[in-house]
């Protein structure tokens, strides 16, 4: 099992909500134009947990949007009505979100080289007190409730 972080806006479109409604977890890019992000996206196991972010370069705070396990990792385009790009949402992967609230967390004082890493797209979370704040929401997320 391992920890990703996802990001929750494409552009200035907040996708929370589609992604809990629907329950995914998608990639806004194209496959030809983020090779990179795909071949990580593809490394997803059933049972990985993951956690739905937004953040922005100048925020000394992410805003965990929710958290989940991947229940079905067969990577699919999904499609939505409300989007008018041709209805495309994304690839993306089911989860099953068990949070679905928004819960700040400030940087880490240990020593934290993945800053700018959790500014993106996807990533594996490496950060061990994040990861241990992630799987806190998971298993108790009323307590993480506003």
């Amino acid at each position: 099992m391992a920890v990703f972080g996802i990001g929750a806006r494409y552009g200035s479109n907040y996708v929370a909500a589609d992604f809990h409604r629907l329950g995914i977890a998608c990639i806004g890019h194209k496959r030809k134009d983020a090779a990179e992000i795909f071949s990580e996206f593809r490394s997803l196991k059933i049972g990985d947990v993951i956690y739905m972010k937004s953040l922005s370069p100048s925020s000394k705070c992410m805003t965990v949007m929710g958290v989940g396990i991947v229940i079905d990792n067969t990577i699919r385009k999904i499609r939505d009505s409300t989007y008018v790009d041709e209805n495309f949402l994304g690839y993306g992967v089911k989860v099953r979100w068990q949070f679905n609230g928004e819960y700040q967390i400030g940087k880490s004082k240990e020593r934290d080289n993945h800053w700018h890493r959790r500014l993106g797209t996807f990533y594996e979370e490496y950060n061990r007190s994040i990861q241990k704040l992630v799987i806190r929401i998971l298993l108790k997320p009323e307590k993480f409730m506003k």
